[in-house]
């Protein structure tokens, strides 16, 4: 059991009739080890329940529930909303405990969904915490080379029982020289076996790292230019509401998930008037759409075509293209619950649009 577990279930038994008791969480915990363990439901619907943003399936959530019921008879199955987003909450940091494509999923989820309304939902704020931590250690470690021990051919054991098999040819007796041709064998099997398991692991690895290599060297003439892969112009001239959008957008397209460990200083370095003074005011992000062209808008809303409703900005794209003016801005903040457009620092907007490029590569569910 997560050594904070008390901490985060204790709202939910605050003001009830139901103690927090050492039996109580022993039986949550067990519900939160088998869901995280068989990945009963989709990644995102975790992040859906933890921050009680819709829509959530029904049969996820029934999924979900039965996970606690299967331990607890007396479990709620309605009713208990605020229980189910901290015990999502925990099934999230649950999976999270090891690296993933699913814990990064889930991460990039809790992270990018928790811009909308920060504070709103202060029990998922440890929850936002531990994806922070968990997202921030993963960018730390992806990049570094796996170690790989040289494989040493076992020459001695087989030279010894070569000169074993020679041996018993030369006595001309066929039941010890069946024996010992057998050992030879196996053990040349045995030697080549594992010469090739460590060959295959030393190529993937040489593979993996050539691939970062080349993301590196990407962002590196990326930079240098200055330029806009998608529009072909420099990011001085799209200015600092429209660079932060197709900075972060086009830097995922140069790196695989979750990403670059710099990546907020890369993009900052990319956008105009991000430095300095300009740095410290923010921008909005319906400012910031308004500000794009409207092909690239498109162009973006394509490639990135997806469940979009923890996703404010890349929905707030695909919703902009809905009408020819503003009309859509009501909507989009309808749907956030939003009552004024959402601010952010440049650099800070760019890498939201930024991780939700790469939250959608994932894979959304």
């Amino acid at each position: 059991m997560h050594e904070n577990f008390a901490d985060w279930y204790r709202p939910c038994t605050t003001g009830t009739e139901t103690r927090l008791t050492e039996d109580l969480l022993q039986k949550r915990w067990i519900g939160i080890e088998k869901l995280a363990e068989k990945s009963a439901v989709p990644s995102l619907h975790l992040v859906r329940i933890t921050l009680q943003k819709q829509p959530v399936s029904q049969d996820a959530l029934y999924k979900f529930r039965m996970g606690f019921k299967d331990s607890d008879v007396t479990f709620q199955m309605s009713g208990n909303d605020l229980e189910l987003s901290v015990l999502a909450g925990a099934v999230a940091c649950q999976v999270m405990t090891e690296e993933s494509d699913e814990a990064d999923v889930v991460a990039l989820g809790l992270i990018c969904a928790s811009i909308i309304n920060p504070g709103q939902s202060p029990w998922a704020s440890p929850f936002i915490a531990f994806a922070n931590s968990y997202l921030d250690k993963r960018l730390h470690n992806v990049r570094k080379a796996n170690s790989s021990r040289r494989h040493k051919f076992p020459t001695n054991t087989l030279r010894t029982e070569i000169e074993t098999f020679v041996a018993r040819i030369a006595e001309n007796n066929g039941a010890p020289t069946s024996e010992a041709a057998k050992e030879l064998m196996n053990s040349l099997v045995e030697a080549l076996r594992s010469t090739h398991s460590m060959t295959l692991r030393a190529i993937a690895e040489m593979e993996r790292q050539s691939s970062l290599r080349k993301e590196e060297t990407d962002i590196l003439w990326w930079m240098t230019s200055g330029v806009s892969r998608d529009l072909g112009v420099t990011f001085k001239d799209l200015k600092t509401l429209a660079a932060s959008l197709v900075a972060g957008k086009e830097l995922s397209s140069l790196v695989s998930p979750p990403g670059v460990l710099p990546a907020r200083t890369l993009l900052q370095r990319m956008i105009p008037t991000a430095t300095g003074k300009g740095a410290g005011k923010p921008i909005g992000l319906i400012a910031a759409i308004k500000a794009t062209d409207r092909a690239w808008r498109e162009s973006v809303a394509n490639e990135f075509d997806s469940n979009l409703d923890i996703l404010p900005a890349l929905s707030a794209i695909k919703q902009s293209l809905s009408t020819d003016g503003d009309e859509w801005i009501p909507a989009f903040k309808r749907s956030f619950s939003l009552k004024s457009d959402i601010l952010l620092l440049p650099a800070d907007l760019s890498l939201q649009m930024h991780r939700e490029c790469l939250l959608v590569n994932l894979g959304l569910d």
